[in-house]
Parts: structure tokens; C-alpha cells; sequence
């Protein structure tokens, strides 16, 4: 029994391990002041949207036509990003920024 409960206990360490690591993320730096000092100037004629992932700084929507993706920027508005028609493996396209604003 006593091995038994060992078991039991090694198993229990594992889940909760194995939760924390797939509940955890990488937090974004704050943007501060500091950090939006360090933006280029705000683009012009175009819809401004932040930039992609952790970015504090604005820049332009994607047009159509450009590629996008899960990672990338996004595209402007009424317009969604998309697999190219005829992929054969259309998630791993936009995981990898290989669709299309459509």
C-alpha cells in the first residue's frame, strides 16, 4: 500500500506540473511612456492597428492581397485573412503567415 500511495502521489505531481505549464504564457511588457517613446512616427492613410503579439507601437492594417497569418499583423477592416484556395494543409498556411486578406 504504501508504494501504491507513492504512485498515487507521483501521478498527482505530474498533473499539476503538467497544468501549470500549460496554463502558463508570456506576459507583455507594460506600454509606458518609455516604450511608446520608442515607436516610429504613427503611419499615415491607413487604418492603425497595434502592432502584432506584444507590440505597443500603431501601424498599418494589412491590405488585400498582402499575406497574413495567425502571428501577423491584421487586415484591415472588412477584409479576413485566408488560406490561398487549393491549400492542401489550410491551418498550417496561416500558422506559418502563408494566407492571403481576402
Amino acid at each position: 500500500k504504501p508504494r501504491m500511495f507513492l504512485s498515487f502521489c507521483l501521478l498527482v505531481t505530474f498533473i499539476l506540473g503538467l497544468s501549470g505549464c500549460l496554463g502558463s504564457y508570456v506576459p507583455c511588457e507594460p506600454c509606458d511612456q518609455k516604450a511608446l517613446s520608442m515607436c516610429p512616427p504613427v503611419p499615415v492613410g491607413c487604418q492603425l492597428i497595434k502592432e502584432p503579439g506584444c507590440g505597443c507601437c500603431l501601424t498599418c492594417a494589412l491590405s488585400e492581397g498582402q499575406a497574413c497569418g495567425v502571428y501577423t499583423g491584421t487586415c484591415t477592416q472588412g477584409l479576413r485573412c485566408l488560406p490561398r484556395s487549393g491549400e492542401e494543409k489550410p491551418l498550417h498556411a496561416l500558422l506559418h503567415g502563408r494566407g492571403v486578406c481576402t
